[in-house]
């Protein structure tokens, strides 16, 4: 009986640090997707400041377009695209022209 005690006391061990590393692997995972949040939130923000930075000052749409990372060039130009359509439209509903 104590050999059997010993086993069931040793199964249950294993069975809390099983416990306990998904726990941690639970963990880790919530992190790496904050961070991986937060990398994205960071990559628009930077992405954001240039597409203004570009209109601010008047660099062109391609200047802004040749800065963009390959994956998100397509991004860029619906970008310009919606501005652009909604600066058309704001000029005709308050009669400035551009």
């Amino acid at each position: 009986m104590n050999e059997r005690q010993r086993q069931a006391r040793e199964l249950l061990e294993l069975e809390i640090k099983l416990a306990r590393l998904r726990v941690q692997a639970a963990r880790i995972k919530r992190q790496q997707a904050r961070q991986d949040g937060s990398r994205r939130r960071a990559e628009w923000l930077a992405l954001a400041e240039t597409v203004a930075a570009a209109a601010a000052d008047g660099w062109g749409r391609k200047a802004a377009f040749a800065a963009a990372p390959r994956k998100s060039r397509w991004l860029w130009l619906a970008a310009w695209a919606a501005w652009q359509f909604a600066r058309q439209r704001a000029a005709e509903r308050y009669g400035k022209s551009h």
